[in-house]
C-alpha cells in the first residue's frame, strides 16, 4: 500500500478517498493510522466514505475515533435520509459530514453540512 501511495503522490495525486465500515472498525482505523504515520496532512488528504455503515448511536464515538488521523471529511457515516441524526452529528462533531441523500437515476447529489458558528440548532447544506 505505501508504494502505491508514493506513486500516485508523484503522478500528482495529493488526495485519497477510503470506503470504510465493510471491516472490523479497528482494522480501518490502523489502515489510517499507518497512512499517516507515513505521509502527513501536507502530503496526502484523506477522506472516508462510510457508505451509511455506522448505527447513529454509535457514529459519534466513530468519528471521534477517526478525526484522530487529520481526515478531510467523512462522507454518509449514517443511513442516507436520516436529517435529524447527521444534524446532531455536525453540531457534536468538528469536521465536515458528507451525506448522499438526494439521488435519482441520473444524478447522485453530495450534501455536505456543517454548523453553522455561534448558532448550534443551525446547520449549513452545501450543495456540491
Amino acid at each position: 500500500m505505501r508504494q502505491q501511495i508514493i506513486q500516485k503522490i508523484e503522478t500528482g495525486f495529493n488526495c485519497i478517498k477510503l470506503k470504510i465500515g465493510a471491516i472490523d472498525f479497528q482494522t480501518e482505523l490502523n489502515i489510517l493510522k499507518f497512512i499517516r504515520k507515513e505521509f502527513s496532512v501536507s502530503d496526502i488528504e484523506l477522506r472516508v466514505d462510510a457508505n451509511g455503515a455506522f448505527d447513529p448511536d454509535e457514529a459519534l464515538e466513530k468519528l471521534k475515533r477517526l478525526s484522530e488521523y487529520q481526515l478531510h471529511s467523512i462522507e454518509q457515516p449514517i443511513k442516507p435520509q436520516q436529517f435529524d441524526d447527521i444534524a446532531k452529528l455536525c453540531h457534536l462533531h468538528p469536521e465536515p459530514l458528507g451525506t448522499s441523500s438526494v439521488r435519482d437515476m441520473n444524478n447522485t447529489m453530495l450534501h455536505i453540512f456543517v454548523p453553522i458558528q455561534g448558532q448550534q440548532d443551525s446547520i449549513q447544506k452545501l450543495s456540491r
